[in-house]
């Protein structure tokens, strides 16, 4: 076992902590004062992880339960606004900085994880996930954790790190199940290092294991008591069934690799991985601990973009190690042009993203709508659906899309608390068409909402129906969101 260094700081250290303390905070004030600034509504899957907040479980149809503790924490103490169910993503994102520092000091030196520090937090991935609330945020969070802790385990064997290891590790796992790549890089890192091998025989090791899969242990249960929805819409995903060998989704993957964490930092990552794997021997246990916790993420995913199809955030949690190992590198290289230049270039996309998010006239001025679409129109549409309710004396929503559903939830009340989904195959596609399939639970006249102008196969289940005028929300320059109302009675069972 290697001598471990020591997390206390020495007086020069301090400084640079301070320095970075000073250099997130202000980030993270930034961050706060635009999104209590901004006009930005919840997006889908914000509006659905709020409604999941409101109601404490163990898991959820699409994800551990993780991310909706956090928002109810947050509307606990902040309130149900916008800006105070997003305020969780730039405070843990700062967070995880300060990790990464202490990851980086441990690894290589203090210069070292100051660097790393202000690179991470200004990651243009990063200043975009702060604008939302997103089980990517809890997620970075615990797995950087984990990469902390691990590597303190390995260098003290002290109890403690066994604790916090196992701990982070069960979190992350409540977060997203994106953290199966933890364990698989922990396998590879001993596999590499012959020195830390002897972790293996460390029976706290397995005890760390089984604390993390107790903490997981109630999702599990609940995925049981649930046909395993999580697990099958994780699958669905992937599409595995659906094999095409597409190259665009492969370049629309590393494209958006690009956009996350910018084009010198991307090119910078290509050419220090190769660099690495062609001279792997002569590598420093440093490097050779961060690398399995940056490639297999990467270029599993970009295996799955070819084969069917990639989301460009599902292998974020290759960057925090990744951002480790990158500016490493170029400060031993002493390419200190690469850093400086990404931080400008970062904090300049940062700004100019700001901007755009508290003033929607930049938007449309710069040809941006549709970036936005998703974050806007949605009180309108909530506003229209009350004002048909009470005009038409419905009993309840009756809705075909999932979208439209999770924002009537937080934008459509009070007409909202008795909705309904259609269910069009049988089969749940949503937390609602598991939670609350319409089969004819109420007699009264329905308001059917649908994003089609005639739903196929609904009306007709119906012996009395009426087709309203719809609803035309702008959404800036020529892009727009189109709603179809219709009232229907006397469901045909």
């Amino acid at each position: 076992m290697r001598p471990a260094k020591s997390l206390a700081l020495g007086a020069d250290e301090r400084n640079f902590l301070r320095l970075l303390l000073l250099v997130v905070a202000a980030i993270t004030i930034v961050r706060g004062v635009v999104l209590f600034l901004s006009p930005l509504e919840l997006a889908p899957d914000e509006a659905q992880y709020w409604d999941w907040s409101r109601d404490f479980a163990f898991g959820y149809f699409s994800k551990p339960p993780m991310i909706a503790w956090v928002i109810g924490l947050a509307s606990s103490v902040c309130g149900s606004g916008e800006a105070c169910l997003r305020l969780p993503s730039p405070l843990l994102h700062g967070a995880t900085s300060i990790v990464l520092f202490f990851l980086a000091r441990s690894l290589f030196d203090t210069k070292t994880g100051f660097w790393v520090g202000v690179t991470y937090c200004l990651l243009p991935g990063i200043s975009f996930s702060s604008g939302l609330i997103s089980t990517d945020v809890p997620l970075l969070f615990f797995w950087s954790v984990s990469l902390l802790s691990f590597e303190r385990v390995l260098a003290t064997r002290k109890p403690v790190w066994f604790a916090v290891f196992g701990v982070a590790l069960g979190l992350g796992f409540m977060s997203k199940y994106a953290m199966i790549y933890f364990p698989l890089g922990m396998a590879l890192f001993v596999l590499v290092s012959p020195a830390d091998r002897k972790i293996l025989a460390d029976f706290r090791l397995y005890a760390a294991l089984g604390l993390a899969l107790l903490i997981l242990a109630p999702n599990l249960l609940w995925n049981a008591n649930n046909d395993f929805t999580t697990f099958s819409h994780t699958a669905a995903n992937a599409n595995w069934r659906d094999v095409t060998f597409n190259f665009e989704g492969t370049f629309d993957f590393l494209a958006d690799q690009i956009a996350i964490i910018g084009p010198l930092f991307f090119l910078a990552l290509i050419y220090l991985s190769f660099r690495t794997l062609a001279n792997f021997g002569a590598q420093e246990r440093g490097v050779l601990y961060v690398l399995p916790f940056v490639l297999p993420p990467l270029v599993i995913i970009l295996g799955q973009g070819f084969i069917s199809r990639a989301n460009g955030n599902w292998a974020a949690v290759a960057y925090p190690a990744a951002t480790v190992l990158v500016v490493a590198l170029l400060i031993q290289l002493r390419a200190w042009w690469v850093i400086h230049g990404s931080t400008a270039l970062h904090a300049v996309a940062a700004l100019f993203l700001y901007a755009l998010s508290v003033n929607l006239t930049l938007v449309e001025q710069v040809g941006m709508e549709n970036a936005f679409k998703r974050v806007r129109g949605w009180s309108t549409f909530g506003e229209y659906v009350n004002g048909l309710t009470m005009e038409h004396n419905i009993d309840a929503l009756l809705i075909d899309d999932r979208l439209f559903a999770v924002e009537l939830l937080y934008y459509g009340q009070p007409a909202s608390d008795h909705m309904y989904m259609w269910d069009y195959n049988g089969v749940p596609d949503s937390h609602y068409e598991l939670k609350a399939t319409y089969a004819g639970q109420t007699d009264g006249p329905l308001l059917l909402i649908s994003r089609g102008e005639t739903p196929p196969g609904v009306v007709q289940r119906f012996s009395q129906s009426e087709r309203l005028a719809p609803l035309t929300v702008p959404l800036g320059g020529t892009k727009e969101r189109v709603v179809h109302f219709h009232i229907v009675e006397g469901f045909d069972k």
